[in-house]
């Protein structure tokens, strides 16, 4: 099935296409304002990699999306550090606590399902919260007359 013209073979076309449906999710994910993780792992998933490598790499993907957002609201001055510091600790420890139990239960049951099962929850929950905030925020933005687009980032 290897050829001069694509040596990779099936490996190569499988490649290619995740590599541009990964650019395209990212753009996506950017433009929405969802967490690369929220894309990443369903793909993964559909590749047939392991549900624990998925959910990391997932989380790590939430890491780089997350952070770029901060910056971003750094920049515009709309971060508050407070709220910022209280987050991040619950944050750290909620995610130590979620891996201690749910290694324990995969663990205990054997099954690494349970990681697929919750990855689905909260992609669920989070497309929920999501949407409910948005249409929030859009119909208290319409009824006020605020500007529902991006701020600008340079002094006027």
């Amino acid at each position: 099935s290897d050829s001069p013209s694509n040596p990779l073979g099936e490996t190569g076309k499988a490649l290619a296409l995740s590599l541009s449906f990964c650019c395209f999710a990212g753009l996506v994910a950017g433009l929405l304002g969802l967490g690369g993780g929220m894309i990443i792992g369903p793909l993964l998933m559909g590749l047939k990699v392991h549900p624990q490598v998925a959910a990391a790499t997932s989380s790590l993907m939430v890491v780089f999306s997350s952070s770029a957002a901060l910056i971003g609201f750094a920049v515009d001055g709309r971060v508050n550090g407070a709220y910022a510091g209280v987050y991040s600790a619950a944050a750290i420890i909620a995610s130590l606590a979620g891996v201690v139990v749910v290694n324990e239960k995969v663990k205990r049951s054997g099954r690494t399902s349970i990681v697929v099962f919750m990855l689905a929850t909260i992609m669920v929950l989070g497309f929920c919260v999501i949407t409910a905030f948005g249409v929030i925020d859009m119909v208290h933005d319409f009824s006020t007359g605020n500007n529902i687009g991006a701020h600008s980032l340079c002094q006027q």
